[in-house]
């Protein structure tokens, strides 16, 4: 079978031994599920890296919408190879500190601030530049079976878990869906340790103290 909205969904359907149980609901469990896991703790899997020449003279550079979260930026003179990684300041901050003026001088960006969709620099830049950048992908809606979720298939397990507890609360199956929400953290808490985020044999409750909805 292919990995997908209709794959996942006979699954669960079989899990909870009805065939007919609403697809649409289910689809919105897969789709709440796929983006709990995948806002948290940068997962490698939604990381993109992504580069673009950056014209002499502009003052901001519009990212496409599937950006959720810059994680670095890096800007290349490709006739020097010289490289500047500038650093982020907050949106309030840079506005009270600095201001974007068109008519004044050329800049070498340092830094940059983001604003809605935009990169905006301290002023004009001084070049063109090559930006290389690395972000967090927003994730995928899910609109059909033919949809594929962000979270990668070896990880399915993870959707499906995550699915029954919230389709055993919805049939008033409490205790089943408390058994099936603790299973959803521990192979969140497993796929953590396998992507590199969470050091084996530490426990991520206990590293990231405050327990939100998943037990992060």
């Amino acid at each position: 079978m292919a990995y997908n909205v209709g794959d996942l969904t006979i699954s669960i359907r079989k899990r909870i031994k009805d065939p007919s149980f609403d697809s649409s609901l289910i689809l919105d469990y897969i789709q709440e599920v796929n983006n709990e896991v995948s806002n948290h703790n940068k997962m490698p899997f939604m990381q993109v890296d992504d580069n673009d020449y950056i014209a002499v003279e502009s003052i901001d550079y519009d990212l496409s919408n599937n950006v959720e979260t810059i994680l670095s930026v890096r800007l290349v003179d490709e006739t020097t190879g010289n490289f500047i990684l500038p650093y982020f300041v907050p949106y309030p901050a840079f506005y009270d500190t600095y201001s974007v003026n068109t008519d004044q001088q050329s800049v070498t960006p340092s830094f940059y601030t983001l604003f809605s969709d935009t990169i905006i620099w301290p002023g004009k830049l001084d070049r063109t530049y090559n930006m290389y950048f690395k972000y967090l992908k927003r994730p995928t809606v899910l609109t059909d079976d033919a949809s594929v979720p962000d979270v990668p298939e070896r990880f399915k397990e993870i959707i499906i878990k995550g699915v029954l507890a919230r389709v055993e609360e919805y049939r008033g199956n409490f205790d089943i869906s408390a058994i099936h929400q603790r299973r959803y953290e521990d192979l969140v808490e497993d796929m953590l340790v396998k992507v590199n985020i969470l050091p084996n044999g530490m426990s991520h409750k206990a590293r990231f103290g405050q327990k939100s909805k998943i037990g992060w």
